[in-house]
């Protein structure tokens, strides 16, 4: 093969990517990468007011906002897909409409988290990590 074939070839490969990267039959591509690179895991995290707190509060995970659909009476739960890296703490808070009333960190500590319900309970002496 000539070298003008060859150096011809090497651009229309490298084209051939850059329409790849940015064209639509290749969108998945980007997805594929992050999730192969990706060394966190995606788990359900289920947020839980206790029954023992006799009231309603927002249970936040991170960087959540006070809204009305993140408050919780007593004893009512909902779930929240968070990516759990090894190693990492997570921080949750609890708030009434005035203040934050409490704040607790959890660390992930598991390299699997398949088939594990995840929860973070907030109590009347504090919050409770469960399964991390």
């Amino acid at each position: 093969m000539s070298r003008a074939r060859f150096a011809e070839r090497v651009v229309l490969s490298a084209f051939a990517v850059v329409l790849c990267i940015m064209g639509p039959a290749c969108l998945n591509v980007d997805d594929y990468l992050s999730d192969r690179f990706k060394t966190c895991e995606d788990v359900r995290v289920a947020l839980v007011n206790s029954e023992q707190t006799r009231g309603a509060y927002y249970v936040l995970g991170p960087g959540e906002r006070a809204t009305h659909e993140k408050l919780l009476d007593s004893g009512d739960s909902r779930t929240l897909l968070m990516c759990l890296d090894i190693g990492h703490g997570y921080k949750f808070r609890a708030e009434t409409d005035e203040r934050v009333v409490g704040v607790g960190q959890c660390p992930a500590s598991r390299r699997s988290y398949e088939g594990i319900l995840v929860s973070v309970v907030w109590t009347p002496v504090g919050f409770q990590c469960v399964n991390w």
